[in-house]
Formats: structure tokens, sequence, C-alpha cells
């Protein structure tokens, strides 16, 4: 099962709902139709927190949230702030630069090895065959990476900007999940 971050902005003050959960000791005094009501009613108010957790003005389905370490877990909505985006735009900064050294080192071998296959006799043309074909066959799988890291910063971007503003700030609060 995929865990994916979903960012909504929300206005300041207004009500935030979260899950509700049914425990054993809820359950203890009540007659089995008690108990079904109880669970019909928990659960069509967790479909609305599902929905919208009474608070939407804009969501953000993002990423898979194990890329995501900076955000602790959690199902019910917390507090997503400037700090913590900071540290998400820093984190996919690294690993879109860590992506682009794999690519360049890839190139500069392509470019040796390619040299080299012009010079190399019998022996070492099949190794030195396989070895361009690996990184040709590598490279585009590098770049796709790359170039989602850079769709995800772009859409964590697109948040922290949302918040840059004065006015924003004041009247809006960005808050995430975990599911």
């Amino acid at each position: 099962m995929s865990e994916y971050t979903a960012i909504y902005l929300r206005k300041k003050g207004e009500p935030l709902l979260k899950y509700r959960h049914i425990s054993w000791e809820d359950t203890v005094e009540m007659t089995k139709e008690e108990v079904v009501a109880l669970h019909d009613e928990v659960h069509e108010y967790n479909r609305k927190v599902d929905a919208e957790l009474g608070c939407e003005l804009f969501c953000l389905n993002t990423t898979p949230s194990r890329q995501l370490e900076v955000l602790p877990y959690s199902e019910d909505p917390r507090l997503l702030t400037t700090d913590m985006l900071a540290e998400i735009l820093g984190f996919y900064d690294e690993e879109i630069e860590e992506r682009r050294q794999f690519i360049k080192m890839d190139e500069e071998e392509l470019i040796v090895l390619e040299n080299r296959i012009r010079m190399a006799d019998v022996k070492l043309y099949d190794k030195i065959s396989q070895e361009i074909f690996e990184i040709k066959n590598g490279l585009p799988e590098n770049r796709e990476t790359m170039e989602e890291l850079r769709s995800l910063r772009g859409r964590f971007e697109f948040v922290a900007n949302m918040m840059q503003g004065k006015d924003n700030a004041e009247k809006y609060e960005l808050v995430y999940t975990k599911s």
C-alpha cells in the first residue's frame, strides 16, 4: 500500500475535523443495535473527514510519504510549518543534485568508454560494448527520476510560495496528512 502526503490550505480558526475511533471501552455496556448505530455514525463522520477535513480550500496530493521523513506520520491533520517546507525543499534539492551527479558521471564514463572501444582489441570489445549498453540504458531512467523529483519539488515550492505573502500567512495555514 502506498502512503501519500496530502497538503491542505485552510482558513485559520476554522474547525478542523479529525478521525473518530471507537474503542472497546466505548462499546462494553452497549447493546448490539447501539454498537451498530455507533459504528455507522462514526463511519459517516469519517467519510466527511476524508472528503475535506472540515477546512479544505486547496488540496495537493504530493509524493510517497516514505521520502518525506521530515513530516511525522499522521492520519489526522497536522500543521505544516514554513520550516518543514524549507526542509522538504532542501531534501528535494539534495536528491536532484545527487541524481544530476549520477547522470554527469555516467555521461563522462560513456565518453571514456566510447573512446576506448575505438582502440580496443576483439577481447575487450564485447566487455566495453556491454558497459556502454548498460550506461545508455540507465541514463533515461536517471533523467526520468530527476524530472519526477523536480516536479515534486515544484509542487512544494508552489505551496511554499502561497504562504510567503503576508496577507496569506495571516489568514491561512497549511495542514498535512499522511495516508
